[in-house]
């Protein structure tokens, strides 16, 4: 086993434990709280039990590590219909240089964010070169640091940033040693559920998932 896996699995396992072990805490102060009162009451009378306080319904518990398990949410969760396409960006000679449209797979990426979309989230306008049927891209990227993201998978080691947000360079070197071997089943399991909870178009919209690297680029039809 290369030191980067033992190293990755290190981690890890280290995450899994102290998740166990906040879970074991947070088990014991049930039990505490729900074993019978060892006072004494004056006059013989026993105090009446009090409703113990309702969990709260949206919750974050944060690690010291990058990795964060955030709300767990009911909402159902959209099929896996795409496969992932891997890709390599290809520039269109100057003029693509120049105004920053690049190739891939056969979607022709623009700068021009797509007027349909919010602030939050940005989508580019695109076009398929085989149809030439006007369509829209998001672009993320995978990320192990789940600091600001609320919507977080259960049970992930990872989560997706959209492409206009920053993440150090640390972060990115990171999320390349950590996220280089996730698989592409992973990728679509962990991208549609983080879909259903963004502000984004439906997923029965999506024609095209592409790959390259940790860049994922998600094309919708318009």
């Amino acid at each position: 086993m290369s030191n980067k896996q033992t190293y990755i699995k290190t981690i890890l396992l280290s995450q899994r434990l102290k998740y166990m072990v906040s879970q074991l805490k947070c088990q014991q102060q049930e039990e505490e709280a729900t074993s019978p009162t060892e006072t004494v009451v004056a006059f013989g009378q026993e105090e009446k039990d009090k409703p113990l306080p309702s969990p709260p319904s949206l919750y974050m518990m944060s690690f010291d590590s990058a990795i964060d398990i955030g709300p767990v949410r009911n909402k159902p969760l959209p099929a896996i219909t795409h496969s992932i396409i891997h890709v390599k960006r290809k520039y269109n000679g100057v003029k693509g240089l120049l105004t920053r449209s690049f190739q891939i797979h056969d979607i022709l990426v623009s700068r021009n964010y797509s007027l349909a979309t919010s602030c939050f989230v940005k989508l580019f306008v695109c076009k398929d070169k085989n149809t030439g049927q006007i369509k829209q891209v998001l672009k993320v990227s995978m990320t192990s640091h789940h600091r600001h993201d609320l919507y977080v998978i259960p049970q992930c080691t990872f989560t997706f940033h959209h492409a206009h947000t920053m993440l150090s360079k640390a972060q990115k070197a990171r999320d390349s040693l950590l996220l280089c071997e996730v698989t592409d089943r992973e990728i679509q399991s962990a991208l549609f559920t983080w879909l259903t909870y963004q502000q984004l178009p439906s997923t029965d919209l999506v024609t095209h998932v592409l790959r390259e690297g940790l860049k994922i680029y998600v094309v919708y039809n318009k």
